[in-house]
Parts: structure tokens; C-alpha cells; sequence
């Protein structure tokens, strides 16, 4: 059996249970989700790719500033491609570009660059050149963009008997990226898919997913602890044994856990596991919490409630024993 803990959440700073230099994941290790997480974020991150150079457009983006053409780059070019004999200079070519394009009239721009742009067939050749140069650039940015949103930390896996442990740990969505309440935008289904096809599991996987609350917002954002039921599980996943809970980053044990510095993923998997069937059972008393004023570093209120459901907890777990 795999049994599997994610989390969305801001702490994942020094300090934290999920910051340690050693075991942050990357695409290229084993066992993780990531590449798979980058086809949700490849939606959101737009693609600026300059178009293909033509007759009556090529003017207007080579004097695009975010592409940076500069002439004496492109000058350079075309002296290097200029094929000899050639029936046009060199000469000619820069005085054309120098001169009479950069005087040229509102009205006579066109014209002129139509002309110049069929000289000898080396224009469109060397701004191709550039072209594929600023396209390869701008891959890696763009590339790089949806890495840093899917970037996945994990905790070191734990394995008793046949028995493993997975934690992981992305930072929450942005608002560019967030999905609704409904889920239309396929975040869960994404999240659940990852970590099936980066774990292999074609054995019994047990997967909790506690989520920050805005991930997908709507009623979920509503409490400081959101236990999801059964049957709103089952709108958002086929996975039948997955367990989801969003959690604000107030006063609560999921943020308590979040701020440790040390523990298995094993532990992970257990606290996790205890919480929600705490927050489950204790629906009255987080209700209380939820009607407090919010405040970034939660309240004392918040912290006695809290308390108050932690030791109530505790003596029953002591009466049943």
C-alpha cells in the first residue's frame, strides 16, 4: 500500500517542515510529480512567441523594443548571407535599412519595406536568424515560468514492510492559476494523476490532500479547517481513496504541523490522517473559529479554541484507553 500526503501551502520557508535543501525535488528525479503538474500550469502562462516574419509585417516587429533588434546586429547578418555575385551591395542594403526606411514617411513606409524585404531573399533569411534566437529565449523563460509554478518538495519516501510513505508539497496556486469551487479547471484531478503516474501505482494508494483554502476558494474558503464529505470528494476525483481538506494558514493543526521542522513522512501521513478525523468530529467548535475576525497571525481566541479542541480530543482518546 502507497499512502500518499500534498499540500498546498505558503510555508515552505526556512523553518518549516518541507524546507530542506536535500530533498527538494526536480523534474528529473524519480518518484516525482512535477512534469505532470506543469501540463495544469502550461494553461495559465501565456505563450509569447513572435510570429513568423512576412512581407507587410516584418518592419513592425523588427521595431518591437521587447525583441531588441539592433540594426548593426542585423547588418552583420546580412553581410555574412549576402551569396556572391549578388545583383544588390552590401552597400546598398545599408544604406536602404540606414536611410531611406528610417526617413521614410508614414505613407511610403510600406512600399519601401515591401521592396526591401525581397532584396536578394537575405532579408528573410537573416531575420529568421534572429527570430529563432529570441524564440529560443523566450522558451526557456517561458518554460521556466511554469517550473517555478510547479515545483514540487518533498520529504524523504518511509518504507515498512510493503507499506510506503509519500510527502509533497507545492506552493499555493496563484491567483492566475486557481481553480473554482467546482473544480472545472481539473486542479484535484491533476494533483491525484501526478502522484498515480509519478508513484506507479498500480498497488492500493491512500492520498490526503490538504489544500489551501483559495485553491479553489468558494464554500471551501469558508472555514479555518474544511473536511470534505465523501460525496463532495467524488465530484472533484474518481480516486476512490482520497481524502481532501483545505486549510487556512491561521490557527490550526495542519499549520502547526506545516511549522515543524522535522518529521517522517510517515508522520506526516498519520497526523494528517488524526487531524481530519479531529476537525471531522469537532465541527461545532471549528465553527467557532470560523466566526472569529481573521488576522494574518491568527488570535488569542482562535489559539484557546484550538486548544480547547486539542485537549478535549486528548481526554477521550484517554477515556477509550
Amino acid at each position: 500500500m502507497k499512502y500518499i500526503t500534498f499540500f498546498s501551502t505558503k510555508l515552505l520557508d526556512e523553518g518549516n517542515l518541507f524546507y530542506k535543501g536535500d530533498e527538494l525535488s526536480s523534474n528529473k528525479e524519480e518518484n516525482c510529480p512535477s512534469p505532470i503538474l506543469n501540463e495544469y500550469f502550461e494553461k495559465f502562462v501565456p505563450q509569447n512567441f513572435i510570429p513568423e516574419f512576412n512581407e507587410s509585417n516584418w518592419w513592425g516587429l523588427y521595431n518591437t523594443p521587447k525583441y531588441n533588434f539592433k540594426d548593426e546586429d542585423f547588418l552583420k547578418l546580412i553581410k555574412e548571407h549576402l551569396t556572391e555575385p549578388s545583383e544588390t551591395s552590401f552597400e546598398e542594403i545599408e544604406d536602404e535599412l540606414v536611410n531611406s526606411i528610417k526617413i521614410a514617411s508614414a505613407d511610403q513606409i510600406k512600399d519601401i519595406t515591401v521592396d526591401f524585404y525581397r532584396l536578394d531573399s537575405v532579408i528573410p533569411e537573416c531575420l529568421n536568424i534572429m527570430r529563432d534566437e529570441i524564440l529560443t529565449k523566450e522558451k526557456l523563460e517561458y518554460y521556466s515560468k511554469i517550473d517555478a509554478l510547479a515545483k514540487v518538495y518533498s520529504l524523504a519516501p518511509i518504507k515498512e514492510g510493503e507499506d510506503q510513505y509519500y510527502a509533497y508539497a507545492v506552493y499555493v496556486l496563484e491567483r492566475d492559476t486557481r481553480d473554482n469551487e467546482k473544480g472545472d479547471k481539473g486542479w484535484i484531478k491533476t494533483i491525484v494523476g501526478a502522484l498515480e503516474k509519478a508513484l506507479d501505482t498500480n498497488a492500493n494508494v491512500s492520498i490526503q490532500l490538504v489544500l489551501h483554502d483559495k485553491d479553489l476558494g468558494g464554500e471551501f474558503a469558508t472555514k479555518d479547517v474544511y473536511v470534505l464529505e465523501k460525496e463532495q470528494i467524488q465530484k472533484l476525483t474518481d480516486e476512490k481513496l482520497c481524502k481532501i481538506v483545505f486549510f487556512k494558514h491561521t490557527s490550526n493543526g495542519i499549520v502547526d504541523l506545516l511549522s515543524c521542522k522535522e518529521k517522517s513522512s510517515k508522520d506526516v501521513y498519520d497526523i494528517v490522517k488524526e487531524l481530519m478525523e479531529r476537525y471531522s468530529q469537532m465541527k461545532d467548535k471549528v465553527r467557532e473559529i470560523d466566526q472569529l475576525p481573521y488576522t494574518e497571525d491568527g488570535s488569542w481566541e482562535c489559539y484557546q479554541i484550538t486548544q480547547g479542541i486539542k485537549e478535549l480530543t486528548d481526554l477521550n482518546s484517554q477515556n477509550k484507553a
